[in-house]
């Protein structure tokens, strides 16, 4: 019986999980997010987004229509909101990556 290597099969399933990690870490961070999205008019809270993209990612936005102003929010230090803060979905991201790069270092070190 000639033997055959089951590597190539968990290395799938690693690089399927892995794609389904980076949709549940985006899913997850914009959850997230909405603790930390200054309100005021609740117009930029309300235009949050999840998009699924074919390939199987998928990115989280705020901004659009009535909110326009997403991007200057997101990115303008030093204010005092009376709820929320600045960077209010990069932090959520950063940490639900730092999640899952730990989780990949894990997976990693058993296929040494």
């Amino acid at each position: 019986m000639a033997y055959r290597s089951n590597l190539p099969a968990a290395l799938a399933l690693v690089e399927e999980a892995k794609a389904a990690g980076a949709t549940a870490m985006v899913s997850g961070a914009g959850t997230d997010s909405k603790e930390l999205v200054p309100v005021d008019t609740g117009a930029l809270l309300g235009s949050k987004k999840i998009i699924q993209n074919e390939d199987g990612s998928a990115k989280v936005t705020y901004g659009g229509p009535g909110a326009e102003h997403a991007v200057v929010v997101h990115n303008k230090p030093g204010v005092n909101y009376r709820r929320g803060q600045w960077q209010f979905l990069r932090q959520p991201l950063m940490d639900k990556k730092r999640r899952l790069d730990d989780a990949s270092k894990a997976v990693k070190e058993i296929f040494k």
